[in-house]
């Protein structure tokens, strides 16, 4: 048998960082993606920003293909107590990659599109992952998101050749070979390509024993850092209890603020949902095109089509906070919960003045998602019945490929700001509101978060905090 092995890493903060990872055991295989620079000419407009105050959010409307990612989110979520994150696109996407490798019309492929609507045609997922790729490449100086996707394959095998280009093309994935025989020096390699895309978050994803037993490593790393929109005050931090149950609390560091925020109190979820957005970028309107057809970067003209008054461009993260009423009622709302259900309450959702408590959060998770993918229908890819005569040319060779494990390590930090830069510019207007009509989102009590690219309807991270970390004032 030849393995695969399928590694994941994402990382958020107002920091994320997240990796992944897929190993085929000489029936594994893996590689590392490059980094893709996608050039966007923008004119950045911060002098007219009190122009856009208002945050004018409005829901995505498209077909989110999100159905795989809330069952991956919610059975992990059920499976684990503790606090968690998780990475649904980066998981989705080298999922993708595999039934590229599979081949139309073969058992492994007929399973994956089954469990991932969005690969029922390769045309299909190849468009899909164009938009988002050309969401998440866009540069900004309010953010830094990086993203990765290799596969490393070992010297002994041959990928096919269109294969290799339809990754590069479609998917920013490129495969590099190197000597798995050197085990320690693979590792090397292998890690120090995720430490550079996480920003040193994650520095060993492999060790020379996986090496040793794969043939094929397929990893993406995904590094997220963002400020808020609407940051809290570091002088109003404040140590407050947090319920682990209904009748027991640690006190921790709690951020406060008091603002115009998307807010709504859901029936069907017993809960109340809280919109914090990032930082976006303001430039001036223009039109746009970051793709060919052969998917290269395009250049825009600075001067094409400007208008006197700035607007938002390209995409706008935020990070929704689900809430249950009841201390002790998160596991009920994740079994309830629906993308459908939430999607819905985003439309319902108002922008009032809230007066919020938030703990900072902080923690690191390791997933093992060979279970749990598994339960939610994907189970040949573990067997002798893999079929992925892409990864390996050859039928000796390709005939003896399957995945030994899909791993995601992951971790995030939430802080007041994200970064102290900004908070000179927006601390002024925390304190001009806190009427009778001001809202309350007390998260004082584990809840539920998400972070999503709104422009695509992406999600890119999506976990819970059942237990903040006692952070001193």
């Amino acid at each position: 048998m030849l393995l695969v092995t399928i590694l994941l890493v994402a990382s958020a903060s107002n920091i994320c960082y997240a990796d992944s990872n897929t190993v085929l055991q000489k029936r594994d295989v893996a590689t590392p993606a490059p980094q893709v620079k996608v050039e966007v000419a923008t004119e950045t407009a911060t002098s007219d920003a009190d122009y856009w105050d208002n945050d004018d959010f409005v829901p995505f409307q498209s077909n989110r293909h999100d159905e795989f990612d809330w069952k991956l989110t919610k059975a992990l979520m059920l499976s684990d107590s503790s606090n968690m994150i998780l990475s649904p696109f980066s998981v989705k996407l080298l999922l993708s990659l595999l039934s590229e490798a599979a081949g139309l019309d073969t058992s492994t492929h007929k399973e994956l599109a089954a469990v991932l609507p969005s690969v029922q045609s390769y045309m299909q997922a190849r468009e899909l992952y164009g938009k988002i790729f050309g969401s998440l490449l866009e540069k900004s100086s309010n953010y830094e998101l990086k993203i990765g996707t290799k596969i490393y394959i070992d010297e002994s095998i041959t990928p096919r050749q269109r294969y290799a280009a339809i990754l590069e093309s479609y998917y920013f994935t490129k495969v590099e070979k190197i000597d798995f025989n050197k085990a320690t020096e693979s590792a090397k390699i292998i890690n120090d390509w995720c430490a550079d895309i996480t920003k040193n978050h994650i520095k060993e994803l492999v060790k020379s024993d996986d090496i040793e037993e794969s043939v094929i490593i397929m990893l993406n790393a995904l590094y997220f850092n963002g400020y808020w929109r609407r940051p809290f005050p570091a002088n109003e931090t404040v140590q407050l209890p947090f319920y682990l149950t209904p009748t027991t609390h640690v006190k921790t560091s709690f951020m406060t603020v008091t603002d115009t925020f998307y807010y709504m109190e859901s029936q069907p979820l017993n809960a109340k949902i809280l919109r914090l957005p990032y930082k976006v970028n303001y430039v001036y309107e223009r039109k746009h095109d970051y793709f060919t057809q052969s998917n290269k970067g395009m250049r825009v003209d600075p001067n094409q089509n400007k208008s006197s008054k700035p607007t938002r461009t390209g995409r706008k993260f935020s990070m929704t906070i689900v809430l249950p009423n009841a201390k002790g009622g998160l596991d009920e709302m994740i079994r309830e919960l629906e993308s459908s259900t939430l999607h819905r309450a985003q439309w319902l959702m108002s922008e009032v003045e809230v007066r919020v408590e938030i703990p900072k959060f902080k923690f690191d998770y390791t997933s093992k998602l060979n279970d749990i993918l598994k339960d939610i229908g994907i189970k040949s890819i573990f067997t002798n019945e893999a079929s992925l005569p892409a990864l390996a040319r050859g039928a000796d060779v390709a005939g003896r490929l399957q995945v030994s494990k899909v791993l995601q390590k992951a971790g995030i930090y939430a802080n007041e700001q994200g970064s102290t830069v900004y908070v000179a510019t927006e601390v002024s207007i925390v304190n001009r509101f806190g009427g009778d009509n001001t809202r309350e989102f007390i998260a004082n009590r584990p809840f539920l978060f998400i972070i999503e690219d709104e422009t695509t309807g992406t999600l890119l991270f999506a976990g819970k905090v059942t237990e903040p970390n006692h952070f001193k004032l």
